[in-house]
């Protein structure tokens, strides 16, 4: 099975990191690899979950549409290889401790709202920069390998959001409020 071996390099899993998330022996998997075992179907199963590959492109399948070109013949996506995208980027990391920092400054913000008043446009400024960070948390929660660290965070400012646009409700129009609580939408969804 030269295509098992092909499809794990690619991304980026060494034979004891799939065999550790698929529960297939590492042996197994060197067995399958060297054409020494004949595969089972719920073996196959297995690593294609894990791989994100339907079993027909473990078989090599040429018809399956799932199957992508061995690693050798296609480019690394920006310039990293599979290994390197499973783990945050520095990039990422920085975004995702940009959303927890305006998490906690939100939860500073609405502590001191209930002690004293606070004015107008404040409202309206964080409603706007939290849409803002709305944004970036939905596109990082796209990235699977980000939604564990990513997910609390969001759903924690999906609740100081709601709490914000009801504050700014006293600043303005009800419509504004309900504008700004729809570009916040897609977000809930994604936490729910």
């Amino acid at each position: 099975m030269e295509e098992l071996r092909h499809i794990r390099e690619q991304a980026g899993y060494s034979q004891q990191d799939l065999a550790d998330e698929s529960g297939v022996s590492q042996h197994t998997i060197s067995e399958l690899e060297l054409g020494r075992r004949s595969p089972q179907g719920r073996t196959l199963r297995k690593l294609a979950k894990v791989l994100g590959v339907e079993v027909a492109d473990l078989r090599g399948d040429p018809d399956s549409p799932k199957a992508e070109a061995p690693p050798w013949q296609q480019p690394p996506l920006n310039g990293l290889l599979a290994e390197e995208r499973r783990s945050p980027t520095f990039a990422e990391l920085h975004a995702i401790n940009t959303l927890k920092g305006h998490r906690d400054h939100l939860e500073e913000f609405l502590a001191r709202a209930k002690r004293k008043d606070i004015a107008p446009v404040f409202w309206v400024i964080e409603a706007d920069h939290t849409i803002d960070m709305a944004a970036v948390g939905l596109a990082f929660l796209e990235r699977e390998h980000l939604r564990p660290v990513l997910l609390p965070t969001a759903a924690r400012l999906v609740e100081l959001a709601n709490e914000v646009f009801d504050g700014l409700r006293d600043a303005e129009a009800e419509e504004e409020v309900k504008r700004r609580r729809a570009a916040l939408r897609m977000l809930e969804e994604a936490v729910a």
